[in-house]
């Protein structure tokens, strides 16, 4: 059996030792580098989000919506992945995020406008622009007039007929609210233009058609001139309390004499309705 070289043994251990002595080296510097490295990230941890902008939005309902954890560093976080999380909030048009350095993430919001309340089969919110974009319950109805006559299927395949009757019915609201004159409902029409239902409060306190001395009319109006025809609406209803009597339907479409109204009236103490069809008597003065 032939005797192992001590030398070749020698140099074999030598060469052991020294890959071992350096993967240790290398495992503490790396140990090293990754605690230097953790440390790093914790100063740029994420600890505070600044929300501004909002109006009717609460500001945890926005956080909801990011599912940020604040054990991670902000540069961790994707801008336009947490702005696209967030345009998905009914009530947010568009949203801009920020990351401020050396823990702060800030979100501004700007949140859609409400113009106007449309039922489409539920009840929609629209924007001034005439977008739909949200749908809310009953319970949580805001004070708006209600704009009737329009659908889904028109807003989806004809915007053109869409964007003119809402804006028709955003002019007469406009009017309405100018002249201080509350409406309950709008309903539009193509062919026809604008119809509402109007409450008012009577000036003679003992002859109120409904309680609480308020009465309701629905008056036809057609497509413009809406300031001046409920000028001369006003002008008619003090004229027929004078008279002890309440329109209940007036008529003020005529397009080319908008200073016209037919009404339908009846006694302030009666329900006994009356036509009167008395277009010259109400005419321009």
């Amino acid at each position: 059996m032939r005797a192992k070289n001590p030398i070749k043994m020698g140099v074999f251990l030598l060469v052991v030792l020294g890959v071992c002595a350096v993967l240790v080296s290398s495992f503490r510097m790396h140990v090293r580098g990754r605690s230097w490295w953790f440390a790093v990230e914790q100063l740029f941890y994420l600890k505070k989000v600044v929300v501004v902008g909002q109006q009717k939005i609460k500001e945890e309902e926005i956080l909801n919506y990011l599912y940020l954890k604040k054990d991670k560093p902000l540069w961790s976080f994707s801008i336009e992945s947490m702005r696209q999380a967030l345009l998905l909030h009914p009530l947010i048009k568009e949203v801009e995020l920020r990351r401020d350095l050396p823990h702060s993430l800030e979100i501004r919001i700007q949140e859609h406008q409400e113009k106007g309340l449309v039922a489409l089969g539920g009840l929609y919110l629209v924007n001034e622009k005439g977008d739909i974009f949200a749908r809310i319950s009953s319970q949580n109805m805001p004070h708006k007039p209600v704009i009737t006559g329009l659908s889904k299927e028109l807003y989806q395949t004809d915007r053109n007929t869409w964007d003119r009757l809402i804006e028709m019915a955003f002019d007469f609201l406009a009017a309405a609210d100018a002249h201080a004159i509350e409406v309950t409902d709008v309903h539009v029409d193509r062919v026809l233009g604008v119809s509402a239902h109007f409450w008012f409060e009577s000036d003679k306190k003992e002859g109120a058609i409904l309680q609480d001395d308020v009465m309701v009319a629905k008056v036809f109006m057609g497509h413009e001139k809406f300031s001046q025809k409920l000028a001369r609406l006003l002008e008619m209803k003090q004229l027929l309390e004078h008279q002890g009597k309440w329109g209940s339907t007036f008529f003020l479409n005529y397009s080319r004499h908008p200073e016209w109204v037919v009404v339908k009236s009846e006694a302030l103490r009666s329900s006994r309705a009356q036509s009167l069809t008395t277009t010259q008597a109400y005419s321009a003065r």
